[in-house]
């Protein structure tokens, strides 16, 4: 009996020793990727950042994610490869491998990583990061633990957008730092950010009077291509020309045959509108209008006793 107590003993001694030698990797308590923007609302046109985070108290030593997003609302200007994995790598004689090696978007899909012919064949585009060297003692595997940013898209929200965009990461592994790397199942936070439109201003109009058909110039703020529409004393123009967010143009409709002070020019777009009454509508020169209601100079009066379908139209 007491032989086989000291064989046990040893048997457990041995055990123990290789356990202390070559420690599992730990459980992590704390673990996540997460989409993080830089800002909850942006406005139209604004810039912001959308940080791929990477928060472990375990050491990891790989990771793969892809993101996406909708390209009818922001696109992604450049993305910057973070500083989680290449610092440590730096300071512990590592290296870092990433696969794509070139930080790539495909902003008419929405999506980081672009789908390159560096990504296997079959296999859905993702970007891997993998950490090699890094060794402890013991024959142990050393990895980062700490929440920091792996990757930084930098985006901008188109100027026609509005409402909420999403960044949805998928296809998420982060790897543990065991010989044969197994996935920690980390908990994945998509991000979102709020568009809104900024209202419009109107800051000078030119010239201050104008008459039916002539070109009208305004000045103001947040003027967006395509979104943006003019009336005046509730009349829609009919030609309007944004140049930039600043500067647009249209050209004055129909408003009567009647001089018109303080007309109430209204610009308006999807976040609201802004209205000036420091333009006056003149009525007395004569002109023409053709048959489809468009203005011609003087000469077409005389085309309409030539059959070519135009109205006099005398105001004033």
């Amino acid at each position: 009996m007491k032989t086989k107590l000291i064989g046990i003993g040893l048997v457990l001694i041995a055990v123990a020793t290789l356990i202390i030698g070559n420690p599992l990797p730990a459980q992590a308590a704390v673990c996540s990727v997460s989409a993080s923007p830089s800002l909850s609302t942006v406005t139209t046109g604004t810039t912001f950042d959308v940080s791929i985070i990477i928060n472990t108290d375990s050491p990891t030593r790989g990771f793969q994610f892809a993101v996406t997003w909708d390209p009818s609302k922001v696109q992604c200007n450049s993305v910057t490869k973070g500083t989680y994995f290449d610092a440590f790598a730096a300071a512990n004689n590592g290296d870092v491998f990433y696969l794509p090696a070139n930080a790539l978007t495909d902003n008419t899909a929405g999506r980081f990583p672009k789908n390159t012919n560096t990504i296997p064949s079959g296999s859905p585009p993702c970007q891997n990061v993998s950490l090699t060297g890094a060794n402890g003692p013991n024959g142990t595997y050393l990895g980062p633990t700490r929440e920091w940013g792996c990757f930084i898209l930098h985006m901008t929200a188109l100027s026609t957008a509005s409402g909420t965009v999403s960044f949805v990461l998928s296809n998420i592994i982060l790897g543990d730092n065991s010989a044969n790397t197994a996935d920690m199942h980390p908990t994945v936070n998509n991000g979102q950010v709020n568009i809104v439109v900024p209202n419009p201003t109107i800051t000078s109009i030119f010239p201050a009077t104008a008459t039916f058909g002539s070109s009208l110039n305004i000045s103001g703020t947040n003027f967006i291509a395509g979104a943006t529409t003019i009336t005046f004393n509730n009349v829609s123009g009919s030609n309007v020309s944004v140049t930039d967010s600043q500067h647009l143009s249209d050209i004055v409709p129909n408003l009567g045959s009647s001089n018109l002070s303080n007309v109430s020019v209204q610009v308006i777009n999807a976040g609201g509108s802004a209205t000036n009454t420091g333009f006056n509508y003149s009525a007395s020169r004569a002109g023409c209008l053709s048959s489809n209601g468009n203005r011609g100079d003087i000469s077409c009066c005389r085309a309409e006793s030539r059959g070519y379908g135009f109205l006099p139209f005398f105001v004033g």
